[in-house]
């Protein structure tokens, strides 16, 4: 639009703007150009040494200055506060975080006090406003009770952190995990004691010679051990065995045939 003066840019602008707000709003502004160019077309002319009329219609800088301070989310106070009503502080936001969004929608809405202090009881989380009730902490202004809050807060979230220290350090302790082991200056773990310990907290049978689980007696590997009062009888039945291979010890083997031929006689 080289070469057209401010009327024709700002109309241009007006007649292309849509939807429920950026529609009304230059339907409005083009109404009052309109009203204002006609008022200054009817009026008489300016006595010398009077100041001019004001303009009718915006010029290319005043035009933007406009849409900016109108549409623009960063710099538009309407947008600013409807984001302070539907602010919530979330289940995870830590209160720190909480108070310095709240602070700034405050200030860009240049919201007062008084009804700042009911949108932030009406924000912050209801566990943390009981415990501002609950333990009778000041209220009265907007100051106080985010000072309240952020104390509040803040007592919560230690509370928090201490309460999953020790959850864990009770879980590893039932675990059987030793801290000295996990530590880097610590002695390496012993595997073998790790497996034995596994086993015996395992399922299946139980074997009467290593008393561990998971086998029985026959499908063990280690050396067998004596049943408890089977020692003597063994040792008692081995000594007839002993003395019958002495004998043999030295037979040919003709001599050894006739021995066990008698023996089944």
């Amino acid at each position: 639009m080289e070469g057209a003066n401010d009327a024709t840019v700002a109309a241009a602008v007006f007649s292309r703007l849509t939807g429920p707000k950026a529609g009304w709003w230059a339907q409005v502004r083009l109404d009052q150009c309109m009203a204002a160019h006609a008022a200054l077309v009817a009026a008489p002319p300016v006595a010398p040494g009077a100041p001019p009329h004001p303009p009718a219609w915006p010029t290319r800088a005043e035009l933007e200055a406009e849409i900016e301070n109108f549409f623009l989310p960063g710099n538009n106070q309407e947008w600013a506060c409807a984001q302070l009503l539907r602010l919530r502080q979330g289940p995870r936001q830590r209160i720190d975080d909480f108070l310095a969004q709240f602070e700034a929608l405050k200030v860009q809405s240049r919201c007062v006090d008084e009804y700042a202090r009911d949108l932030l009881e009406r924000a912050v989380q209801r566990k943390i406003l009981e415990q501002v009730y609950v333990q009778a902490m000041r209220r009265d202004t907007f100051e106080r009770l985010s000072r309240s809050v952020r104390e509040v807060g803040r007592a919560q979230e230690l509370f928090l952190i201490n309460t999953q220290n020790q959850s864990s350090a009770r879980y590893f302790q039932g675990q059987n995990y030793s801290l000295s082991s996990a530590s880097a200056g610590g002695a390496p773990m012993d595997i073998g004691a790790a497996d034995v310990s596994s086993q015996q907290r395992g399922k299946g049978p139980q074997c009467y010679n290593c008393q561990l689980f998971g086998h029985i007696a026959r499908e063990c590997t280690k050396p067998c051990r004596p049943r408890r009062g089977q020692p003597q009888a063994r040792a008692a039945q081995a000594q007839p065995e002993d003395d019958r291979l002495n004998v043999v010890r030295g037979m040919s083997f003709a001599e050894m045939q006739t021995f066990f031929r008698d023996l089944k006689d």
